[in-house]
């Protein structure tokens, strides 16, 4: 195990800056709507792939980067995580690899109102989802540029809003109209804030956080 204070020093880590351009891939159900646009965009531009939770296995590309906070997304996949890709824990993972090979990232995401910064190792602030946080570890990181695919928001008139296989191998995850309603706006003002922050960042496949949205980078998709 390694700190990620300590991996942003290593070699590893300025290789995958060799491309400026980071991919953070969500789990929303426009991945696989434009599956053929962001796969055809990873092949022409050759971003580092930044997967966060389950990784659709329609992709033909293997994540550079594959980060975990939630013990039960992890605990779905950690037996599929490719060993080629660098493995990210988030510090409340409770059953890490036997092997110890993974990076430990710490960080608090419990108060609403905590300002984003970084100190000693530790990112702080409120970011509500793993995709949030995996934006301001690309930024630390020091991508030039972030884009995020699959982070869309939650639909009021669709239950099924994630692309997941679940126990009953459905291609899209439930997500339960009580928590729809909710996750919406604490979403959206978390992404207000790490802009505010200073962080440069495009979603780049259709979502409902409008104001962050980009159509003109992955082939010109319509909102």
């Amino acid at each position: 195990m390694i700190q990620f204070q300590s991996f942003l020093e290593t070699e590893k880590c300025k290789k995958l800056l060799n491309n400026k351009v980071c991919l953070i891939v969500c789990t929303g159900k426009t991945i696989g709507i434009y599956n053929d646009k962001i796969q055809s965009y990873i092949e022409n531009n050759k971003p580092t792939i930044f997967a966060v939770n389950q990784y659709p296995d329609f992709f033909k590309y293997i994540p550079h980067i594959h980060l975990f906070t939630n013990n039960h997304r992890w605990d779905e996949c950690k037996n599929s995580i490719n060993s080629k890709s660098i493995l990210m824990l988030g510090c409340r993972i409770k059953t890490p690899p036997k092997d110890n090979n993974y990076i430990k990232i710490n960080y608090t995401d419990k108060n609403p109102d905590e300002k984003i910064s970084y100190n000693n190792g530790i990112i702080y602030g409120y970011y509500r989802s793993v995709g949030g946080l995996g934006i301001m570890i690309a930024y630390l990181m020091k991508f030039e540029t972030i884009l995020v695919v699959g982070m869309d928001g939650h639909n009021l008139k669709d239950e099924y809003i994630h692309y997941y296989k679940d126990s009953e191998n459905s291609f899209y995850g439930k997500v339960d109209i009580s928590h729809r309603e909710i996750f919406n706006p604490v979403m959206s003002k978390v992404l207000d804030n790490i802009k505010l922050y200073g962080i440069k960042f495009s979603l780049v496949t259709p979502t409902l956080f409008y104001k962050h949205f980009q159509n003109n980078i992955i082939s010109k998709i319509e909102h």
